[in-house]
């Protein structure tokens, strides 16, 4: 596809994402009551504009990328961040180098929180928005890999639509998180046709969410990114 097909498809699917309103009742403090600040719930946003599914595809908009990065979601979309200058942005910009303009970066969730710009996520969220919308996003960009961050992005990528998270098939008796990331495992995620059969395979590495450096260091996570990266061509 070209640039503006793909434009075209992305603005498609934005409509499609506008028009759901599945997360606006699901709240991140499962004991959340009216007026209760602690809970907090997602809404859409249309952007200016019509093919921007999340304001985090806004920041390199690459096309053709080599690499889709998967957050979690984006936070509240007038807060600070959206000047792509969060811990997490400086970070990712850190550890890709010159790779950062090959990438597309979208998340897991694709609405805004209402309340907070962090904290209690409720995993409904992810998993609703990568069951509906996920493959589609995904078959329009067409990335090498596909690299995710946190935990609870990469289990929600399992409620692709029609698909398949394939874990590493060498022997690896510990599937946790950490030790996929600790030995960057080669997961797929596998798209399936309407027969079941695997019709398109992308990698998938799952790292440490690169907000905090409380569960895995800065260098450990640098050194986590660049394992990956060697894997693709070096920029030119």
């Amino acid at each position: 596809m070209t640039e503006e097909e793909k434009r075209e498809q992305l603005r498609q699917l934005a409509g499609k994402v506008s028009a759901c309103h599945l997360c606006k009742t699901i709240y991140s403090s499962p004991g959340y009551r009216k007026g209760d600040q602690k809970g907090d719930h997602l809404c859409h946003a249309p952007s200016a504009d019509p093919s921007v599914i999340n304001h985090w595809n806004t920041w390199v908009r690459n096309y053709n990328p080599d690499i889709l990065i998967v957050g979690q979601d984006f936070g509240r979309l007038d807060s600070p961040i959206t000047n792509f200058d969060s811990p997490t942005d400086r970070r990712i910009k850190k550890f890709l180098g010159p790779y950062l303009n090959r990438c597309f970066f979208t998340n897991a969730a694709c609405c805004y929180r209402q309340r907070n710009n962090s904290g209690p996520v409720n995993e409904s969220w992810l998993t609703l928005c990568v069951s509906q919308f996920f493959r589609e996003e995904l078959e329009i960009l067409d990335p090498k890999i596909i690299i995710v961050l946190g935990e609870a992005a990469f289990r929600s990528l399992a409620c692709c639509w029609n698909s398949l998270l394939a874990l590493p098939q060498d022997p690896m008796p510990d599937t946790s998180f950490r030790s996929l990331v600790d030995n960057t495992a080669l997961v797929e995620l596998r798209l399936l046709d309407r027969s079941e059969q695997v019709e398109k395979t992308y990698p998938v590495y799952p790292v440490y969410h690169p907000s905090t450096t409380r569960n895995r260091d800065d260098d450990l996570q640098n050194h986590d990114w660049q394992r990956i990266l060697s894997r693709l061509n070096k920029p030119t």
